[in-house]
């Protein structure tokens, strides 16, 4: 019999985490599971693209309820860690009723925010994608306490499975991927004119500090990549928006470095990305990014919140073919464990084990 599984993710948006939590899905519909999604509406990009690749998607009126607790996220107190507290509640509800109907052999729920919800799945194998960097606080402690109860916990690094410190506990390392939809042949020009950013205006991802780059001197083509406010937009003729974007290849293709300035430790899946599509990395210096990235071995580390670090990498990439070329292959091997068959044999070696 066909083993069912269902992937939970709070957000209606597309982003790194539902991007991860779709190819999870695509990794084990190719290996004969039947995969459905239940996710959130408050935007419905997620919905629209699991949709267009064949999933059966389930909604939850409006952003679930989850604990925000993680490295970047709002503070504590705050209006809006208040507020996705407060609708725990009506999630709560929504998800005892929808199980009530719904039975699964395994749930995935895809974000240590979610953790709560390991108190009302009563069937089936329980899994949790921790795809946040942790937060050292008093309520950590209690995710920490519900992490303890799933039946597998997945870390997306070395460094945080280490953070976590989790112990009597089934923990397993299932690196986030990279889906190239199709190959090419990627032309390394000498120079440095085309400048990936991705990220939209989340201020976690250093869209503030993309925003005072675009407003140097500095003679750059900049292509921004996720959702932006028209009010919040840098307008020029060398600056050009994709909104949310599903295939990033024509992205990389274009580029001649990937820039990814965040403002606090955290996961950053276009670092091997930009490994797979050979694209030099610049990215700011914090411990998570030391587990990819060593510099100016495989890419080149910047202190957080600093434009003139950033320039001056880019003047040390343009005006050094050799040290680029350099840079490139090493990151283009260092991140051969993130290439979708990897990921997958990976994760498939963790079903078996359940």
């Amino acid at each position: 019999m066909q083993k069912k599984v269902l992937i939970i993710h709070h957000e209606g948006s597309y982003g790194g985490g539902s991007k991860s939590a779709l190819l999870v899905g695509k990794m084990l519909r190719e290996a004969g599971f039947k995969v459905e999604f239940l996710i959130a509406n408050n935007e419905l990009d997620f919905n629209n693209i699991l949709r267009d690749n064949g999933f059966i998607t389930y909604l939850h009126n409006g952003r679930m309820g989850n604990i925000s607790n993680y490295s970047g996220g709002p503070k504590i107190l705050s209006r809006t860690f208040i507020k996705n507290l407060f609708f725990i509640k009506s999630t709560k509800k929504f998800i005892i009723n929808f199980l009530k109907e719904k039975k699964y052999d395994y749930y995935i729920v895809n974000s240590s925010t979610m953790v709560w919800l390991v108190n009302y799945i009563k069937n089936g194998q329980k899994i949790c994608f921790v795809r946040e960097t942790k937060r050292n606080n008093f309520i950590s402690y209690i995710q920490k306490n519900f992490l303890k109860k799933f039946d597998v916990i997945c870390f997306i690094s070395k460094y945080d499975l280490n953070l976590w410190k989790i112990k009597d506990a089934n923990v397993e390392i299932i690196y986030d991927c990279v889906e190239v939809k199709f190959f090419f042949e990627k032309k390394i020009n000498s120079g440095v004119k085309e400048v990936l950013y991705l990220g939209g205006e989340n201020e976690l991802k250093g869209w503030n500090i993309i925003k005072k780059l675009m407003n140097t001197d500095i003679k750059l083509n900049y292509h921004i990549a996720g959702y932006v406010n028209e009010e919040n937009k840098v307008i020029g003729d060398n600056i050009k928006y994709y909104q949310v974007v599903d295939n990033v290849d024509f992205l990389y293709e274009m580029a001649d470095v990937i820039v990814l300035p965040s403002t606090y430790p955290h996961q950053l899946m276009p670092i091997f990305e930009a490994g797979i599509y050979k694209v030099p990395v610049i990215t700011s210096d914090f411990p998570l990014a030391h587990e990819h990235i060593k510099n100016n071995f495989n890419g080149i580390l910047v202190p957080p919140n600093n434009v003139d670090a950033i320039i001056q990498a880019i003047l040390t990439l343009d005006n050094n073919y050799d040290k680029k070329i350099f840079m490139i292959e090493n990151n283009f091997l260092t991140s051969q464990c993130h290439t979708y068959q990897s990921v997958k044999n990976r994760l498939l070696e963790m079903f078996n084990k359940l």
